[in-house]
């Protein structure tokens, strides 16, 4: 039997990933980073997808360098996946 991949997350999601992506690192939780991760990999463009799919691959084998990871590039995530949410008010 193959397990499919998750539908993308709705926008709405999107809030709530980078936020477990950041309790993740503050937690050093390598599970939840790796799944949200990869859940942000289903719906973020090059180049920021090439660095979620590293930061999947490292939370199991390197928690530090994957915070770090996450860490650099949250901010691109939020400019990127949550402008049009700026632009309404």
């Amino acid at each position: 039997m193959t397990v499919l991949d998750p539908a993308p997350p709705a926008p709405h999601d999107l809030h709530e990933l980078v936020a477990r992506g950041d309790w993740a690192c503050a937690h050093e939780d390598s599970k939840v980073l790796a799944e949200v991760a990869h859940l942000l990999g289903l719906c973020v463009p090059p180049p920021e997808l090439f660095e979620v799919l590293e930061i999947e691959r490292l939370a199991v084998v390197d928690m530090a360098r994957a915070s770090e990871r996450w860490r650099a590039i949250t901010p691109a995530l939020r400019s990127k996946l949550f402008a049009p949410d700026l632009q309404e008010t």
